[in-house]
């Protein structure tokens, strides 16, 4: 990593350090940031900027997916404050 992509080693160091984590614990991937879960191939629709009437980007996708934990759609028991997949939204401006 450090000799082939060391942009993403210092974003991991980044991301691990942000969470408390250790670079070496196999437990979490600090390379991969995503909410809850990875988009699952659902549906989107994108509108350029030149669209649309304010003139800004517009993305929208359906999120149809189970309302549970990941652990426990994994068969393990929940952690106290473990969030729902997909129960919190995130509106990003760019």
């Amino acid at each position: 990593m450090e000799k082939n992509a060391p942009f993403l080693l210092d974003r991991m160091k980044g991301v691990a350090k942000s969470y408390n984590l250790s670079l070496e614990d196999d437990t979490y991937v600090p390379s991969y940031l995503v909410y809850d879960l990875a988009p699952l191939a659902c549906s989107a629709i994108y509108f350029p900027a030149s669209s649309t009437t304010n003139r800004h980007v517009l993305l929208a996708h359906n999120m149809d997916f189970y309302i549970t934990t990941l652990r426990v759609m994994f068969g393990m028991k929940p952690v106290e404050g473990e969030h729902n997949l997909f129960s919190r939204n995130f509106i990003m401006e760019l």
